[in-house]
């Protein structure tokens, strides 16, 4: 008996990994509100499908405390964070103002604002979005416990919010450490339905229109659910429709697909002009054999086994062991399109293959965050058009250095 039910749990959790995300017809009867807003979090999200005219995300004066030796950001002034390496990947520090060369569309631009990204003088507004979702559930001890150690190196004038992968804005933006602990503490794990990329699209249209500094996001899932995105010409991996049947669609029908397809996350990732860091859950399957991906496909679905109290995969009822397939290309599709958002916004993705994976990844993205180089110039190009401008940053006289960078942005 006590099998069946291990079984049972086993069946829902694996249910609740690969099922769509259910759109609620109204969320605001179970969600407790975690700021002072004027708008409930994630109607942005009503915009797609409509074909409005977009909002954009202003690049405002921060609400941080003052400081006479903090920098003022501008709202013309383009702010970009980025990393310099080698190709062994070593990061290369003790670069200065005068070792870069910027331009906008092909035309030189004057550095005017230049800072290490650990520089107390250029805040950083941090949101952390982690998918709560039951397929992340193994990981969640392990993950909370590192997202307290990037808590815990928040400096003076940084700020943190927190967002679920169930569309709920968990606490904004705050610089009390006590608070963002407590939030951590209380997100609920394992019976909500995995809706990653809502709350990462809310995040880009809605938190960072009121600051200003460095803007970055810490995005924790498995990113499975972006084959659920409308299919798009910018789609990195979509699926095939036997695995969107396999993984729900038969029960929920088209309805499942979201309004929004891949071309309007990078577009909320330009506007938003935020450097993200995915944090991938899950066996690493994107870049592998076939044989190393089929293995490391079993090895995900142990962990969830044992952590359900099964042995392994042996024990799983064979409605979820034929899942398999569905299962790998769901995850090539979730994790090729986290590297996608990674890229786009002048990021880095890493991968929590195992719980206790979660500290190291999180200190390293802090370690990353803390060597990267912060430059601002105003556009030699005025004209708040609307349109979107490329930005290139290369290092002089040192072609064999690479940067990575945001590529994008728009001047509204």
């Amino acid at each position: 008996m006590m099998k069946f039910f291990a079984r049972l749990s086993l069946f829902c959790a694996l249910f609740l990994l690969l099922f769509p995300s259910i759109q609620a017809q109204d969320r605001r009867s179970s969600r407790k509100p975690a700021e002072q807003r004027t708008t409930e979090f994630g109607s942005s999200l009503e915009q797609y499908g409509k074909r409005p005219k977009r909002k954009p995300v202003k690049q405002g004066r921060s609400e941080q405390p003052s400081s006479d030796e903090t920098i003022r950001v501008e709202t013309d002034l383009v702010v970009v964070d980025f990393l310099v390496s080698n190709d062994k990947g070593n990061i290369i520090k003790g670069l200065t103002k005068n070792d870069f060369v910027v331009s906008e569309d092909g035309k030189e631009q004057t550095v005017e604002l230049f800072a290490n990204g650990s520089s107390d003088d250029i805040p950083r507004s941090i949101v952390l979005i982690l998918d709560n979702s039951g397929g992340q559930a193994p990981y969640a001890n392990e993950s909370i416990a590192a997202a307290k150690l990037l808590i815990e190196k928040l400096g003076d004038q940084d700020r943190l919010a927190i967002v679920t992968g169930d569309r709920k804005l968990r606490i904004g933006f705050t610089g009390d450490k006590a608070a963002l602990y407590r939030a951590l503490d209380s997100i609920d794990w394992g019976w909500v339905w995995n809706a990653e990329y809502d709350s990462l699209l809310a995040v880009l249209n809605e938190l960072f229109e009121e600051t200003s500094g460095q803007r970055i996001v810490v995005f924790q899932g498995d990113g499975t659910h972006a084959m659920w995105m409308k299919r798009d010409k910018e789609h990195p991996y979509p699926v095939s429709y036997s695995t969107l049947m396999n993984n729900g669609m038969r029960y929920t029908g088209i309805s499942s697909i979201s309004k929004y397809g891949f071309a309007d996350v990078r577009e909320a990732i330009e506007r938003s002009r935020a450097t993200i860091y995915p944090v991938i859950v899950g066996w690493r399957v994107l870049g592998l054999s076939r044989k190393v991906q089929n293995e490391n496909t079993i090895a995900s679905m142990r962990t969830f086994s044992r952590f359900y109290g099964l042995r392994d995969e042996s024990d799983m009822p064979p409605v979820i062991r034929k899942l398999g397939h569905s299962k790998l290309e769901a995850s090539l599709s979730g994790q090729k399109t986290m590297f996608r958002v990674a890229e786009l916004s002048g990021g880095l993705a890493d991968f929590i293959e195992t719980p206790d994976d979660a500290k190291a990844v999180y200190s390293n993205i802090f370690t990353v965050m803390e060597n990267r180089y912060v430059i601002g110039y105003h556009p030699s190009n005025q004209v708040k058009d609307g349109k979107r401008r490329e930005i290139r940053i290369s290092v002089k006289n040192r072609p064999d250095l690479i940067v990575t960078a945001r590529t994008h942005y728009f001047f509204e």
